[in-house]
């Protein structure tokens, strides 16, 4: 799906012309394809990845699985939307309506309604981070899971505070000095910052995990939108780094092609903005008024929003 909106996005970043320029030398619409262009090379790479990793029946692929199907069932929706936008109200029309025009075919609209089941089906993006952050806590809550408890006797919780000590003696510290803050990735060339930032955020997530642990504890699981969006970065970080790895065996491949590094980096770039919005947001946000207004939603406090409804059907 990808690989076919890159292709119409350049036909027609090519074709039309607007002001005297074709669309996609605008900074507007070249941005748009330098989107789509970036996020379909970062698709086939984590779909490459977890496919052969597949091929081994002995690996445990549950954290990647469902991770690439998030990903990539939210990137696939954002890539047709783009490519949709770029089209106009072409990309709106019936490929049967284009033809009978005389214009290209492109079935973008087709591939909109395709698209957005993905997004449900197989386990709904929103299971699929509940899915991710029950595997990311669950080492914690292991080491944990007695003191969380309740009406456990005193000594036991005693004994598991003991525990809970000497584990995160040894693992907290690491997440603060650890080889990150020195290692290059020089092997990656010019996507090696990219690994530098990928390695020093995933101690950062870690470490953020643990804090929202601690001030949660058994209520976590409840705070989705917090468990959402801290697998979200988890996510980005995977596929950050799946992409450069991906990057980098093209350009062994055929060193005198420098694009897929291009894509990469343009990648990247994107998805570390992303990642540092994602961060920003745990604790800037507005959950707490949100949850009061659709609870007041829930209790019909705002049903006069909703008069003037033609009800179809009924």
């Amino acid at each position: 799906m990808g690989k076919y909106c890159l292709a119409v996005a350049r036909d027609w970043g090519n074709e039309r012309v607007q002001w005297g320029m074709p669309i996609g030398k605008h900074e507007a619409g070249a941005k748009k394809i330098a989107f789509i262009a970036s996020s379909t090379f970062a698709m086939e790479a984590v779909t490459y990845l977890t496919s052969h990793m597949a091929d081994d029946e002995n690996n445990d692929l549950r954290i990647e699985v469902a991770m690439a199907k998030l990903f990539c069932s939210e990137l696939a929706w954002e890539v047709v939307d783009t490519t949709m936008q770029l089209r106009g109200g072409r990309g709106y029309e019936k490929a049967s309506s284009l033809k009978a025009r005389g214009e290209k075919p492109y079935p973008i609209e087709r591939l909109m309604r395709d698209c957005r089941i993905n997004r449900i089906i197989e386990g709904t993006t929103d299971i699929m981070k509940l899915f991710l952050a029950r595997e990311a806590m669950d080492p914690h809550l292991k080491v944990a899971t007695d003191l969380l408890k309740k009406n456990i006797p005193v000594g036991q919780k005693i004994q598991a505070g003991v525990k809970l000590a000497s584990f995160y003696s040894t693992w907290y510290p690491t997440q603060w000095i650890n080889s990150s803050l020195w290692s290059t990735n020089n092997e990656f060339g010019k996507l090696s910052k990219h690994l530098s930032y990928i390695e020093s955020s995933a101690h950062k997530l870690a470490r953020t995990i643990f804090h929202y642990i601690g001030l949660y504890q058994d209520r976590l699981e409840r705070k989705q939108h917090i468990l959402g969006l801290l697998m979200e970065v988890g996510t980005e970080l995977f596929t950050m780094a799946v992409t450069c790895s991906y990057a980098k065996s093209k350009l062994d491949a055929q060193p005198n092609d420098l694009t897929p590094q291009y894509l990469a980096d343009v990648f990247c770039l994107n998805r570390k903005r992303k990642i540092e919005r994602l961060f920003d947001t745990l604790s800037n946000n507005d959950d707490v008024k949100e949850n009061k207004l659709a609870k007041s939603v829930l209790n019909g406090d705002v049903e006069w929003l909703e008069k003037g409804i033609a009800w179809v059907g009924y």
